[in-house]
């Protein structure tokens, strides 16, 4: 008796799944989770999707619908969601991690658009992900096509060089295949499981609107709980400028949070950085280098390697998401990264390639126009910045 209920069950809740699988996409539904694994870039959007993302009220509150063509690249329109791009018809690669994913700016705001609006032609196009870092970009590189002499602009921040941080250069590498750079853990997931799965993610009604919502009230949740048990005092100081004093370093390390340390030992000479921050800045550096030989001997065409500073590096910028947990920084004060920027300019090979130091352009446009420059929680170039930047970089030669 109990065995034909339980069969019986277990078939209506199957029905039930599969019916509001494609309901899901009947009634036009808004992917939540919209990230998808696989081997090459460990990470990027489910292929075919529209995302609609929603601004913090802080930040604006509007909401963005992004269009995900079947390559993962997004794209300006649903009807251009099947198409593939050829990147080799592109003259301009920009890569780099959430900057350049750009999900919070419309399509035709994003920096790349107004880089080819001012250069008169459709030359860039524009790649990234959250988190993506160096040993990420080295393999979407080297498993596209692209014509000879196409120039990449690749655009580092300060998260690929630490080396306690989940996403960070160093952390990729601890799940990396050495003899095929691919990424181990979803060589072992069949092609079906991992087709399944996507086909949940992108239709499931219930998946985007019971499961993920509560999977993330359960992670606020625990965020808030970390801020209520607050045990560090909120960071005031200023330490924009190269420092070198390893005493003084050293005894900020009791009063802030551990990742906060790391962006505080960016500021300082790398004579004062633990041996763990020094290994992590290495390795991230050496898939730096390992993408200009690769460009110059395969593709013949130059580098440029933009640093982007974070919130923090200014003042009175990215204020409600530095002063949360787990960084805890005061509205006026400054972090910079000196320290990391000098180190990456001594150990960058030079063949055909440049780093460029985004702070400084920041500061002018800031100054110049005496407006924001991040969304205030978000921590992302905000509309105005995409378009400032756009512009200068399209004339850089």
């Amino acid at each position: 008796m109990f065995k034909i209920i339980n069969y019986n069950l277990f078939v209506f809740i199957f029905i039930i799944f599969v019916i509001e699988t494609f309901c899901g996409e009947w009634f036009g539904l808004n992917i939540i989770n919209e990230t998808c694994k696989n081997t090459i870039t460990h990470h990027n959007y489910c292929s075919e999707i529209i995302y609609k993302r929603k601004l913090h009220s802080i930040d604006g509150g509007r909401e963005i619908t992004n269009f995900i063509n079947i390559q993962g690249i997004r794209v300006r329109s649903k009807e251009e969601m099947k198409k593939r791009i050829s990147l080799s018809d592109y003259s301009i690669i920009n890569i780099g991690d959430s900057f350049l994913q750009s999900d919070e700016i419309p399509f035709e705001k994003t920096f790349t658009y107004w880089m080819n609006q001012y250069m008169g032609e459709e030359k860039a196009i524009q790649i990234g992900y959250a988190s993506w870092s160096p040993i990420i970009f080295l393999n979407f590189i080297k498993n596209n096509k692209f014509k000879k002499g196409t120039n990449f602009n690749i655009f580092i921040m300060t998260n690929d060089f630490l080396n306690d941080y989940y996403a960070s250069n160093y952390a990729y590498h601890k799940i990396l295949n050495k003899k095929n750079n691919l990424f181990y853990m979803h060589e072992k997931t069949k092609k079906k499981d991992e087709k399944l799965k996507s086909i949940i993610q992108k239709k499931s009604f219930f998946y985007n609107k019971v499961y993920v919502p509560f999977i993330n009230l359960t992670s606020e949740r625990e965020t808030k709980k970390f801020d209520k048990k607050k045990e560090f005092s909120e960071f005031e100081e200023n330490f924009k400028a190269l420092n070198d004093d390893c005493i003084l370093l050293k005894s900020k390390k009791k009063y802030v949070t551990p990742i906060l340390y790391e962006y505080l030992s960016f500021s300082f000479k790398d004579k004062c950085w633990s041996k763990e921050i020094n290994n992590s800045v290495i390795n991230a550096i050496s898939d730096l280098n390992k993408i200009i030989n690769y460009v110059n001997k395969e593709i013949q065409g130059k580098i440029k390697i933009f640093y982007i500073p974070p919130g923090w590096s200014f003042q009175n910028e990215n204020v409600s998401g530095k002063e949360k947990a787990p960084y805890y920084i005061a509205e006026n004060a400054v972090i910079g990264s000196e320290g990391l920027k000098d180190y990456i300019r001594r150990n960058l090979k030079h063949q055909n390639s440049i780093f460029i130091d985004l702070t400084t352009v920041l500061e002018n446009i800031k100054k110049n126009q005496n407006k924001q420059i991040y969304f205030s929680l978000d921590g992302h170039w905000n509309e105005f910045t995409h378009e400032k930047l756009g512009e200068w970089i399209s004339k850089i030669k």
